[in-house]
Parts: C-alpha cells; sequence; structure tokens
C-alpha cells in the first residue's frame, strides 16, 4: 500500500490523486487537479473492466467520483446538470 503523507492508501494508483484535488485550496489548481483525478479514476475503471470481483475499488471509485463532483458544484460553482432531471419544464405551458 502506498503511503502520502503518512497515511496509506488501499488504492494507491488513485487515491492520492483524488486526495490531492480533496486538500487543493487555489481554485486555478483545483481545476487540473480534479481533471487529473478524474483522468486517474478513469483509467482505474477501464483496468477493473478486465477483472473480476472489485466491488469494494468500484464503490470507493464511485465515492471518489462523487467527492469530485461535489467539489466542482460547491467549490468551482459547476452547474448542477441533474437539477431539472424528472422536472417539468413550466415555461412551455
Amino acid at each position: 500500500m502506498a503511503q502520502d503523507g503518512g497515511y496509506v492508501f488501499k488504492y494507491p494508483k488513485w487515491q492520492g490523486i483524488v486526495q490531492g484535488a480533496a486538500g487543493e485550496l487555489d481554485q486555478t489548481q483545483l481545476k487540473r487537479r480534479i481533471a487529473e483525478a478524474e483522468a486517474a479514476i478513469f483509467q482505474r475503471l477501464q483496468e477493473l473492466a478486465q477483472e473480476r470481483g472489485s466491488s469494494e475499488e468500484r464503490q470507493a471509485l464511485s465515492d471518489a467520483s462523487n467527492l469530485l463532483l461535489t467539489l466542482k458544484r460547491e467549490v468551482l460553482k459547476f452547474p448542477d446538470w441533474e437539477m431539472g432531471k424528472g422536472q417539468s419544464d413550466s415555461s412551455s405551458a
């Protein structure tokens, strides 16, 4: 297991990168770090597509993706694309 600042990551291929994004305070750097973390998650998901099992890591990847999405919405003020999902458009009435 890999270490980052004394913490041992269970999934070192991507967890350190996600942790770096979560701890970034500079918004310009945060955009870059989120993009790097998303790429690492995507790459790992592609690797896992060839493997059986690993449901625990898949769940951890899903959780990490949700964390990055929250950072994009709350910190970087990205729009919430699901906000109108399932709601009718009242302006067309």
